[in-house]
């Protein structure tokens, strides 16, 4: 099985659970800490027949080219103390970090990010390529949902030692629609945390029910949507994955023992050595 992992949201999970600070050689490193550990717990429940894809943002986004309120709330940095600008900092140079030297030493080699493409984006693609395999995307984003299909599945962590899961069959049980419709429902419904406004008073839940067939013409929602196409049809070109195509390659690789074995012993992470032979199972490391 695939696991499609998208890496500033692991990140973001485990900065805004912080409860303390692991340091290094002088180096921070609670939220590598943190990635790897969820890594673990992933690659745990398969056993050594886990094949990970780390997808990440981009700090721009092309989305922004046509919409530049697109994700507007997540960079208001004047609002931020002096503190919780280093304490960001801190984070950011860790998610630099685990992409750019330490997954690569720990012999992985499907990491995706390109300017101006999404982690969302390249999880979609790698979902294109794919064609006969199941695959594992591993995401909090609801806009994912349109992802959905028979072999293709989204988790995300419940507890530190569980993962909620959402099949194409949930889906429909919960919300009566078609997974390709969402993408719909994010458009007339807004996505708050890409800060893509809704039609007003239009909820998601009203949206869903527009699509059921359950919202009457007469209603001041119903014509509200029938007036705002145009704004629609935007918003979708925002939710809808992936926003733009690009080419990925997907390579074999061959995890070695040693390679996680220098990479802990560089971070210090003494708990990852002391339960060494899991992550030999687990990653089936040569």
């Amino acid at each position: 099985m695939f696991y499609c992992i998208d890496c500033n949201g692991i990140c973001h999970e485990v900065f805004h659970g912080l409860s303390s600070n692991l340091m290094t050689r002088e180096i921070h490193t609670s939220i590598i800490f943190g990635f790897l550990r969820k890594i673990f717990l992933i690659a745990k429940m398969n056993r050594g027949g886990t094949k990970f894809l780390f997808c990440w943002d981009s700090k721009n986004s092309k989305r922004k080219d046509i919409y530049p309120r697109y994700k507007s709330k997540r960079n208001n940095l004047d609002k931020l103390t002096k503190a919780e600008l280093k304490r960001r900092d801190i984070a950011y140079k860790q998610f630099d970090m685990l992409r750019d030297k330490l997954l690569p030493r720990m012999g992985f080699k499907n990491i995706y990010w390109k300017d101006g493409i999404e982690a969302d984006d390249f999880m979609a693609i790698i979902c294109k390529k794919i064609k006969n395999e199941p695959i594992m995307l591993y995401t909090n984003d609801k806009d994912m949902y349109q992802l959905l299909s028979d072999r293709i599945a989204i988790c995300k962590t419940l507890t530190s030692t569980k993962l909620k899961f959402m099949t194409i069959d949930n889906f429909r049980k919960e919300y009566g629609i078609e997974p390709y419709e969402w993408v719909f429902v994010k458009a007339i419904g807004g996505c708050t945390s890409d800060n893509v406004k809704r039609l007003t008073s239009i909820a998601e839940i009203t949206a869903i029910k527009y699509l059921r067939g359950e919202l009457k013409p007469t209603t001041k929602a119903y014509k509200m949507i029938l007036r705002n196409r145009g704004a629609i049809a935007l918003y979708r070109k925002l939710v809808e994955l992936p926003f733009e195509d690009v080419k990925i390659k997907i390579v074999k690789e061959r995890l070695k023992q040693k390679d996680f074995a220098s990479t802990f012993s560089y971070l210090g992470f003494q708990s990852f050595e002391e339960k060494f032979e899991k992550w030999v199972e687990y990653f089936n490391l040569k």
